[in-house]
């Protein structure tokens, strides 16, 4: 009798992960893309048609006598906040995150930043501007990204 009480609670768990993860990769789905063909906004914050869209350059990146990088963004039309708050419409406003490698490294809230110390070797640095509540700033065009390459010696 315990035996079997046993069993139906791993056979309870098994059925409740696999519905777990079913709902999981349908949400999934549904965030990426929508029926329209937009972009979802669970996942991206579209920029008000009558706000000026913003631009994004990489301006450069520099090594630090410790050894340490910093990057230096040209923002237009953008403006960065010390802080995550819910997002704000009609206000393009937010930070930025950093991406090397396709991992997060850094998350800037101002034009200049430190990104510590890099592996050696040639790293391609994405920037993408994003909302104060975390969400991807998106344009017709996509998302608001910009790049860098940064050769780290030996």
């Amino acid at each position: 009798m315990i035996e079997q009480s046993v069993q139906l609670g791993l056979r309870t768990r098994i059925a409740l992960a696999v519905a777990v993860f079913v709902v999981s990769l349908a949400t999934v789905a549904g965030a990426l893309a929508t029926l329209d063909g937009k972009p979802s906004r669970i996942l991206f914050q579209p920029v008000p048609a009558d706000v000026p869209a913003p631009v994004i350059t990489a301006a450069s990146a520099e090594r630090e006598v410790d050894g340490s990088w910093t990057l230096r963004l040209d923002v237009t039309n953008f403006g960065f906040l010390a802080i995550c708050r819910p997002a704000e419409e009609g206000r393009v406003v937010g930070h930025a995150h950093v991406y090397s490698r396709g991992r997060k490294i850094a998350t800037a809230f101002a034009p200049i930043i430190s990104l510590g110390r890099l592996a050696q070797g040639r790293h391609r640095l994405l920037v993408t501007l994003q909302a104060t509540d975390h969400r991807a700033f998106v344009t017709n065009d996509g998302m608001i990204t910009a790049e860098i390459e940064v050769d780290v010696p030996a």
